[in-house]
This record gives structure tokens, sequence and C-alpha cells, in this order.
């Protein structure tokens, strides 16, 4: 298995753990914050999102594919307890799987000396060059 398949194993995976999660949570149980956090079971489901397009999708593709705004709500420096307003589970559960697909397409079409090159741009603030 090389590095490609290795890296499209773990993100199907993970992927499939955190869609999984997202399942079985009750609705109640989306938006609820534990005591001394601020941090929900759909907060993290949409910062993998983010995790996934500043790591994966941004280097290899060059660009950002989440919808606007989005790492204000869910990136690094977001902070959840300011934002009342989420987006349905429907909708981050769509954006999951779709990227999970993008993700294995850009892994698969990726060349090992590509892979091998550091990545830059990784702080979450704009697409890769």
């Amino acid at each position: 298995m090389d590095s490609c398949e290795v890296l499209q194993e773990l993100a199907r995976e993970v992927r499939q753990g955190t869609l999984q999660i997202l399942a079985a949570a009750q609705t109640a149980w989306l938006t609820r914050t534990p005591s001394h956090t601020s941090n929900h079971i759909l907060w993290h489901a949409g910062h993998a999102l983010w995790l996934q397009d500043v790591m994966c999708v941004q280097p290899l593709s060059g660009q950002s594919e989440l919808p606007a705004r989005w790492s204000e709500r869910f990136g690094m420096n977001s902070y959840p307890a300011s934002t009342s307003v989420w987006p349905d589970r429907a909708d981050v559960e769509q954006l999951l799987e779709a990227q999970l697909q993008r993700m294995l397409k850009l892994l698969a079409d990726v060349s090992p000396s590509q892979l091998s090159q550091p990545a830059r741009n990784l702080d979450g603030r704009g697409p890769a060059v």
C-alpha cells in the first residue's frame, strides 16, 4: 500500500466514525455544550470539515471548498459560544460525505513527489498557493 492509499484509508475510517457519531446523536445533543466547555457535537463535525479543508483540500487543490464564513464558525480561532445559528445536521452530513469523496479523488491524483513536499499555508487563513 503506497502513501496515498494509506491516507485514503485513514480519511475513510476517520470520516465514517465522524458520520456515525453525528448520525447517532439525539437532536437535542447536537448543540448541547457540556459543563466547562464551549464545543458541541455539531461544532466538532464542522471543525472536522474545516480541518480537512485546510490540511488536504486546499494544499492539493489550491482553494477552499467550504461554504462562505465556515472558518469563522468552525475554524481554529472560532468561538462557538458566540454563535447561535448552526447548520442542520443533514447539511453537515452532506458536506462531510462530499468532502470525503473530494479528498479521495485529490489523493488518488497526487503524485508521490507532490505528496512528499511540505504543504504551505496550513494556518487556515487562506488557500495554499
